[in-house]
């Protein structure tokens, strides 16, 4: 069997469940699991902010509807990633006369955002979390081998590293999933490059509308290989209708939206885990142009799993299989879920 699977935001909130109910299952400091618990409901709503930064730039910007005021956001993105080439061609006055008016557009909100998912991964929010859920990867990589699964391609619409953190098997040596990005690149190899024939892989993680870690430089997505402050992060947000065409412009983004293009096409299971597919259009016609050849299922789950059904009543042809996430409360339930129900 080859899986294909989307992964969102509800994900990351079953995950911080997990934590809240962890002093039930393992003696542990409450108030630590709280604290811990609360900071992935943050990271998690991060995206949130994204609805600040349009508020405000329509009120600044003389009725631009958001398509428009998502490519103003873009362009400057654009300009910081090549801000040293600028440089060249440019003075220093004139630079920082453009920069202080961009900085009026709320360029700093987005990396605000993009900053804070660095500090938890400072903070050691992430190894708080391998704390917790030593053996998650290790067994779920198990159970991925019992059941024959040949390949396991998951394409995350999250920005974190929280279903990163957990997929890691320090017995496999670490990271297990790839995500296509390999050769050392910019000044002294601070980034890492895009290798295309690598996201083909047996175990794909793909963060497929950006990450905190990616980073333009010179108007190219690279990865970032410390927790550096991303002055110019990768993340497609908002508008849902836009972000097909800012996927497609992005060098490492489409990249994965043509994997999943070509996984849905030769896959007979979607699974769509914490995605309410409500601001997906680009997904769901992925879906309905690929993916619905007879033989093919697709299951979806969430507390609230017809939910999901609802949205792809007339995308999809054939079987939607629900299963709900109501009633699991540790990481044995949620492995039991993956084994009886999913796979």
């Amino acid at each position: 069997m080859k899986l294909a699977m989307i992964v969102g935001n509800g994900f990351n909130y079953l995950v911080s469940d997990l934590i809240r109910n962890y002093e039930n299952q393992r003696p542990s400091n409450e108030e630590e699991l709280q604290e811990i618990a609360k900071s992935i409901d943050g990271i998690t709503r991060l995206w949130e902010r994204f609805d600040d930064v349009f508020r405000d730039l329509r009120e600044k910007s003389n009725g631009l509807n958001d398509e428009e005021v998502i490519r103003m956001i873009y362009t400057v993105l654009d300009f910081f990633s090549s801000i040293e080439g600028f440089k060249q061609i440019l003075q220093q006055e004139d630079i920082e006369s453009l920069k202080n008016i961009f900085d009026g557009f709320l360029l700093n909100k987005i990396r605000e955002i993009s900053n804070e998912l660095t500090k938890h991964q400072d903070n050691a929010g992430y190894s708080e979390l391998k704390r917790l859920f030593p053996n998650f990867g290790h067994n779920f990589f198990n159970l991925i081998e019992e059941k024959e699964v040949e390949k396991l391609h998951i394409y995350s619409t999250n920005y974190d590293g929280i279903l990163d953190t957990l997929l890691t098997d320090d017995k496999r040596g670490g990271f297990v999933t790839r995500d296509g990005f390999s050769r050392g690149a910019g000044p002294e190899n601070i980034f890492l490059d895009l290798v295309p024939e690598y996201i083909d892989e047996k175990y794909l993680l793909a963060h497929l509308h950006g990450s905190y870690k990616f980073k333009k430089h010179y108007g190219k997505t690279l990865k970032l290989r410390n927790n550096d402050f991303n002055d110019s992060p990768v993340m497609i947000f908002n508008n849902p209708d836009t972000k097909q065409d800012l996927i497609l412009d992005d060098n490492v983004l489409r990249h994965y939206y043509n994997q999943l293009s070509e996984d849905l096409e030769k896959y007979d299971k979607l699974v769509i885990f914490g995605n309410s597919m409500k601001t997906e259009p680009h997904i769901k016609e992925l879906i309905n142009k690929y993916f619905n050849d007879k033989g093919k299922c697709i299951v979806v789950v969430s507390p609230h799993p017809e939910e999901i059904a609802d949205e792809l009543e007339h995308i999809f042809n054939h079987e939607v299989i629900e299963v709900s996430t109501c009633g699991i409360s540790n990481e044995e339930d949620l492995l039991k879920l993956f084994e009886e129900k999913i796979l």
